[in-house]
């Protein structure tokens, strides 16, 4: 599991993806953003090879479209062997259905090709994130502080409302989720950098975020209307103020 503030130097990588140029591509990347413990597969069966010696992967970068064994059945087969390995799938496809059954059998984060180095390293840090919170497991208790109760209460309300009416969104709705969701990505990984996070609090406030986050990719858009969107913005917000009034 991650630690908080996230070294990504420390990380022991897995690349699988069956076009060489896309390989090297993928490996100047992640070498980039300062890892250098990489071991590359030229497909799904051959990194589910590589796991199999005994190799300790910390991260799973996986391309989706591979002959044969391809990353979703890769990603299957981690998760029945190796829970605590992070997996992040990498696609040319961003369709709901393709996030939603990627979701479903437990992968950390989702990057769509063609990718930025810093939209590498976000979706390198909210998948690390994600796996160390256990994302998609119950909320934790309620929070001991009844402020940040109150307040997670409230933006929960809103999840659940948005997740039981997801559905297709629009081209517009899905460039105003996307604008929301880095916004609140780019928060996050503040807060994990900084001492307020490893509080008590700071777990809690760090599943709020990652719940936002996951609601929004998986189609939530009444997220998006302009009091429930207030509601979120300033409620993380305040819940990360929070983290740091109760560390001072």
């Amino acid at each position: 599991m991650a630690n908080f503030p996230i070294d990504l130097t420390s990380l022991n990588v897995l690349l699988a993806e069956d076009d060489s140029l896309e390989m090297d591509m993928a490996r100047t990347a992640v070498g980039a953003l300062g890892m250098s413990r990489i071991t590359q597969a030229g497909g799904g069966a051959q990194a589910l090879a590589a796991l199999d010696t005994g190799f300790d992967c910390d991260l799973v970068i996986s391309d989706w479209n591979m002959p044969n064994f391809d990353g979703l059945d890769l990603l299957k087969a981690v998760r029945e062997r190796w829970f605590d390995v992070t997996f992040l799938m990498v696609t040319n496809n961003e369709t709901l259905d393709h996030i939603r059954a990627a979701r479903a059998c437990g992968v950390d984060g989702y990057l769509i090709k063609p990718y930025s180095l810093n939209q590498l390293r976000e979706a390198v840090q909210l998948a690390l994130i994600a796996r160390s919170i256990g994302l998609g497991a119950p909320p934790e208790e309620t929070p001991p502080d009844p402020e940040l109760a109150a307040v997670a209460a409230s933006i929960r309300r809103a999840l659940a409302a948005a997740a039981e009416s997801a559905g297709p969104t629009s081209a517009d709705d899905h460039d105003r989720a996307k604008t929301l969701g880095t916004n609140l990505s780019a928060q996050l990984i503040e807060f994990t950098g900084s001492s307020d996070s490893m509080g008590p609090l700071g777990a809690h406030v760090i599943r709020l975020h990652m719940d936002c986050v996951d609601t929004l990719r998986l189609g939530g858009n009444q997220l998006l209307a302009h009091e429930t969107q207030n509601l979120i913005v300033d409620g993380l917000k305040l819940a990360v103020g929070l983290c740091g009034k109760q560390g001072s």
